[in-house]
């Protein structure tokens, strides 16, 4: 064998040099794969909850009401690459029984909100007589604050704020199961390389005034853009 490597020293150097580079490149594409961001979701007690309350309108002879729910999340990078947060979305189980023809659909599956709404004003709680604890938005600037969501996550990183979600007016069965207290709410969160993190949670189901002590609005941001864009139409 020692004469063969010596008699054929050329060919065993390009041989050594070639593997060299398919080791590198095999190497090189692992670490790749290995970088990458990993979002670690949790939810945080305070301006998180659900509320379903009637509108006054009706449909079908239906009584109309709407959803709202807002969410405090913290979000952290436990991954070895930085990313940006891209898109939030939730779902929960629809109120239906097991006879009807949606509840594979909607009451086994999960009803999507896949778009976050923009609040009127900051969640807020008052500490005491002279001080007011105002909370972040996730995906929003702060009305109060000016600040801007901090969506870039360095590795180890973590950023917190408020997403609030607001389903259109709706009828029936289209509201959130209820089951002692609380809404199982899956969270969808995607990454700018569209990687999805999710996380199920249950959250507490509290009656519209309780959660207006968070915000005066919550509950009214559809209705008050689609009354304002009545006002602009009259206005013409």
């Amino acid at each position: 064998m020692i004469e063969w490597f010596n008699a054929n020293s050329g060919f065993v150097s390009i041989l050594i040099f070639i593997t060299t580079l398919i080791l590198g490149w095999i190497t090189g594409i692992f670490q790749s794969l290995r970088r990458r961001p990993k979002f670690k979701i949790k939810v945080i007690p305070g301006p998180t909850m659900c509320s379903t309350f009637h509108t006054g309108n009706k449909f079908n002879d239906y009584d109309a009401h709407r959803t709202a729910i807002s969410l405090y999340l913290k979000i952290s990078n436990i991954g070895n690459s930085a990313s940006d947060i891209d898109r939030v979305e939730i779902g929960y189980h629809w109120n239906l029984n097991k006879k009807n023809w949606l509840w594979v659909k909607y009451g086994l599956g999960w009803f999507w909100l896949k778009r976050p709404t923009v609040a009127i004003e900051d969640f807020h709680t008052r500490i005491d007589k002279d001080n007011m604890k105002y909370y972040p938005f996730l995906m929003q600037r702060s009305i109060i604050t000016n600040q801007n969501p901090e969506l870039y996550l360095e590795v180890g990183k973590s950023t917190m704020g408020i997403v609030y979600f607001e389903q259109d007016e709706s009828w029936g069965a289209s509201s959130p199961l209820v089951e002692k207290g609380h809404v199982k709410i899956k969270i969808k969160l995607y990454d700018v390389f569209l990687k999805a993190y999710t996380t199920i949670v249950t959250i507490p189901i509290v009656e519209l005034d309780k959660a207006k002590e968070y915000t005066q609005y919550f509950g009214e941001t559809l209705k008050a853009i689609a009354d304002n864009n009545v006002q602009k139409e009259s206005s013409i």
